[in-house]
């Protein structure tokens, strides 16, 4: 019983530092599934794997999208620690973190430390998992991603274990051999891939040189991931070190934002850092926002990368802002939403005046446009009537641009091929109806607007 009692109620804890960090959480969470359960993921990783320029901008996005994700995070629970500091602990009393009712009630200082390096690490992860996921790789399926995602979470444990000082030497050699054993397997994995798929082909222009690349971007996602936890211990050991030198002045712009005291000259470098990427991040996605060729070149995923770092940092920091107020303040931004959003249409629809009315105004009904179809296509018929006349009904799914992509090259393909073959018996003249969805729809228009535009 009292076994059960314990793991509900760190349970609730964990629940509690979950929704704490729920921006980061949504934001990892999110790419997880955007790259592996939805089609058009697949299509967003290849493509930053066809183009150089594109895998930079994607490696870098992804470095500046953990960074923002781990220090806002990290941020944001200096400043719950220190309000729980205040509810919980008795005045007067010892400030210790181990008090009775802090232990009762407060987040344990080990989700504080470990969920923000945990989401940072798993922004490295999350594009290993997407890579080799892909049916040109593994065609992983969600077992096989899980059992990977939890692989490589152990693997951060045993790396914060072998980089903290604070473990016995013995133990350290222990988790030294493990690790020099499983990072070389792994990254002679990767280099293994890497070689294989470079075989034979041109790295710059072949169809397959994808998997070269990403092979590349794989192994890098790895040596970062690692790199990170070394960086994330080695920081919290200068800060430690710093934090207790009587000659360090605390840090005045910190301490008139309200951040816990600790948070001293010791950690302001940090928060330094933090202001750059952010503003790097920002000033990148700002451009690919309104500057188009710069958009292309970077490409979908580095650009959705960036747009979660920097949703996620002003996430983190409307969450600061109520823990130090004590107000929701996304409450308040949503009623302010619905109040306003409903006198703004951000999708106004252009229309053109016409003087004669619309052909849908005198569409004809199925039976009347049945028999104007037929009789147009008789001619075709001859006097055979032995021949067989193909009649194709399409029919297009949506899927945004990659459906309307899709839908308009195969059309176009089916039309051009049939044309070469017999300019009056093409396959334009064999279609009934063509019916879409979303993606699709635009696919149609755009066939229709190719056929239209051949008849001028």
């Amino acid at each position: 019983m009292a076994l059960l009692t314990h793991f509900f109620n760190w349970l609730s804890k964990l629940l509690k530092a979950l929704w704490l960090f729920i921006a980061g959480v949504i934001s990892v969470g999110a790419i997880y599934y955007l790259l592996t359960g939805v089609e058009q993921g697949i299509d967003v990783v290849i493509q930053s794997g066809e183009v150089l320029a594109s895998a930079v901008l994607s490696v870098m996005a992804v470095c500046l999208w953990s960074f923002l994700v781990w220090y806002s995070s990290r941020t944001l629970s200096y400043i719950k620690q220190h309000r729980d500091d205040q509810i919980f602990l008795r005045p007067g009393a010892e400030e210790v973190p181990h008090s009775l009712l802090y232990e009762k009630y407060g987040i344990p200082y080990g989700f504080y430390r470990h969920m923000p390096r945990l989401l940072a690490y798993n922004c490295f992860v999350s594009i290993q998992v997407a890579i080799f996921h892909l049916p040109t790789f593994f065609g992983w399926t969600g077992t096989q991603m899980l059992a990977a995602i939890v692989s490589h979470n152990l693997l951060y444990f045993i790396l914060t274990r072998r980089f903290s000082r604070r473990r016995p030497a013995r133990q350290r050699k222990f988790y030294s051999l493990l690790l020099v054993i499983v990072i070389a397997a792994y990254a002679g994995f990767l280099l293994f891939l890497m070689v294989r798929a470079g075989i034979g082909i041109d790295v710059s222009s072949d169809p397959l040189r994808h998997k070269f690349w990403l092979g590349v971007i794989a192994l890098t996602m790895f040596l970062l991931q690692v790199t990170a936890v070394f960086l994330f211990i080695r920081r919290r050991g200068i800060i430690d070190q710093r934090k207790d030198d009587p000659s360090l002045k605390r840090s005045r712009t910190l301490d008139m934002m309200g951040f816990n005291p600790s948070f001293n000259a010791a950690e302001a470098p940090y928060f330094n850092v933090l202001n750059g990427a952010a503003a790097i991040a920002l000033v990148l996605y700002v451009l690919s926002i309104f500057v188009m060729p710069f958009s292309g070149v970077m490409g979908p995923l580095a650009f959705t990368l960036l747009a979660l770092g920097v949703l996620t940092g002003f996430s983190n920091l409307l969450t600061l802002v109520s823990i130090r107020s004590s107000l929701n303040v996304m409450v308040i931004l949503l009623a302010l939403a619905f109040l306003f959003g409903q006198y703004r249409d951000p999708y106004a629809v252009r229309l053109r005046n016409t003087e004669s009315k619309a052909h849908f105004d005198i569409r004809p009904d199925t039976h009347r446009y049945l028999h104007q179809w037929f009789e147009r296509r008789m001619r075709l018929l001859k006097d055979d009537t032995t021949a067989t006349f193909p009649v194709y009904i399409v029919l297009s799914n949506g899927g945004a641009s990659r459906a309307g992509k899709w839908t308009s090259s195969v059309l176009t393909s089916l039309q051009d091929t049939s044309y070469h073959i017999n300019p009056q018996d093409s396959f334009r003249e064999h279609v009934l109806c063509i019916a879409g969805a979303s993606g699709g729809s635009v696919g149609n228009a755009a066939f229709y607007s190719l056929l239209k535009a051949s008849d001028l």
